[in-house]
């Protein structure tokens, strides 16, 4: 006789959720967790832009989202000296990855966002105080 329609369906369904059960694993990376320090014990970094930091030293940062323009961004503090970072940059329907190290100094304020607000193929990140800007890669 085969297999009816309905029974089709059901199968297709389960098929459908085994492959996205499988297919959504998650982020593998431990949770990021910030320095319990007072703010003039660590550094701020603002994200704008559409960019969003969405790593420090390897772990994962969950606190961002994305909205529709693309304009977001977040705030993460972390403690001074060289940190690695992980930032995404929404544009569009793109999305683009950078993995960078940086130097931070207690106390400061850091923004991080494009180099171009249009193309932005590069980071730009300014020291508040200083107002001194380098481009990262």
């Amino acid at each position: 006789m085969g297999i009816h329609l309905g029974n089709r369906i059901a199968l297709g369904a389960i098929a459908g959720l085994a492959l996205l059960a499988g297919g959504c694993a998650g982020d593998p990376r431990p949770k990021y967790v910030a320095p319990p320090l007072a703010d003039a014990q660590v550094a701020t970094l603002k994200a704008e832009g559409g960019m969003f930091i969405d790593g420090v030293d390897g772990a994962r940062i969950d606190e961002m989202s994305f909205n529709l323009l693309g304009t977001g961004g977040n705030t993460v503090k972390v403690a001074p000296g060289e940190r690695a970072l992980s930032i995404t940059r929404q544009s569009g329907n793109s999305m683009a990855r950078w993995n960078v190290k940086y130097t931070f100094q207690a106390g400061r304020v850091y923004t991080i966002g494009p180099d171009n607000w249009i193309a932005g193929s590069n980071i730009k990140l300014t020291d508040q105080t200083t107002k001194t800007s380098t481009i990262l890669r």
